[in-house]
């Protein structure tokens, strides 16, 4: 990482950003398309073909990628050096692809293609789309079957037999107490 000059604070390490994955190049599948250090990714509706996505977005936003990347059509070459799905030819781990039915900020068929695409090159690929999701897991059930779904998936991948823990069954059953503290006002 970098230091600002004069900082006293260490330098940042790299990090995967989570959220709003259109918006960030840094996303899982741009990181498997564009180096070689990771042995497995796991994508969270996450954007392969940024210009599908340009075509496709609901008139309101179908301008606001312009900002972020390019105006399109005539930045259509950076949206296609910016899409993991052109990319494929660099990508060389399995992928799990996580995505919801309803997403309308990133729309299911990009999780079909990206998967698609992956198997059509012979890796190892699996997508689970859940059904009343959008844009971001919210029900408590597709949050745990994602964590399941990450165990199972990397447990495959580095070939580890992942322990097994039954009192999540709890966590499934009944909700956890969740306390919220005032900050005293100045």
């Amino acid at each position: 990482g970098h230091r600002p000059a004069g900082s006293d604070r260490p330098p940042s390490r790299p990090r995967r950003r989570t959220g709003q994955p259109c918006l960030l190049y840094t996303s899982t599948l741009a990181a498997l398309t564009t180096t070689d250090v990771f042995a497995a990714g796991i994508s969270l509706y996450g954007v392969g073909d940024l210009e599908a996505l340009a075509t496709d977005t609901h008139k309101f936003e179908s301008r606001y990628l312009d900002g972020l990347i390019a105006p399109y059509p005539e930045g259509r070459d950076v949206y296609r050096a910016r899409s993991p799905i052109h990319h494929l030819d660099r990508l060389n781990t399995a992928m799990l692809i996580l995505q919801g039915n309803e997403d309308t900020v990133v729309p299911p068929s990009q999780a079909e293609s990206m998967a698609a695409a992956v198997a059509a090159k012979g890796l190892p690929v699996r997508l689970v789309r859940f059904d009343g999701e959008g844009h971001g897991f919210r029900k408590r059930e597709t949050i745990i079957a994602v964590a399941e779904e990450a165990l199972a998936f990397l447990a495959q991948v580095h070939g580890f037999a992942p322990v097994s823990y039954t009192h999540l069954d709890v966590y499934k059953r009944q909700s956890l107490p969740i306390s919220f503290s005032k900050v005293p006002s100045a």
